[in-house]
Parts: structure tokens; sequence; C-alpha cells
């Protein structure tokens, strides 16, 4: 689970993964998000997150 939402964030280094063919599902939805102070950014986190858990439960949902 945990190394499926890491390799969808794409922010951090996942070892063994290869190439980034993919994007950078972290940094994409983070775009998407209103450019505002730095004391939001802690909200957008959890906006991202939220995403990327949306992705992960896809993919677990279409694996069984």
């Amino acid at each position: 689970f945990f190394h499926v939402y890491q390799v969808i964030d794409g922010r951090a280094l996942v070892a063994g993964h290869g190439d980034r063919d993919m994007p950078v599902w972290g940094d994409r939805y983070l775009m998407d998000l209103p450019q505002t102070p730095e004391a939001f950014r802690g909200e957008y986190e959890k906006a991202v997150r939220g995403r990327i858990l949306e992705l992960v439960y896809y993919v677990m949902s279409i694996q069984q």
C-alpha cells in the first residue's frame, strides 16, 4: 500500500522503480491548488494526500 502511494506521489525517490515515466502526481496536484501564503501549505498537503489516496484505492480495486 505505502509503496504504491510513494510511486504515485513521485516526490520521493523510490528505490527499484526505475525511470520516472509516470507524472509526479504530488507536484501536479499541488499546482492545481490556488497559490496563497505558506500558512496554507499544510492544508494543501492534506488535499494532495487525499487525491493520491483516491488513486491508490482505485488501483487496489482494479487489482482484486
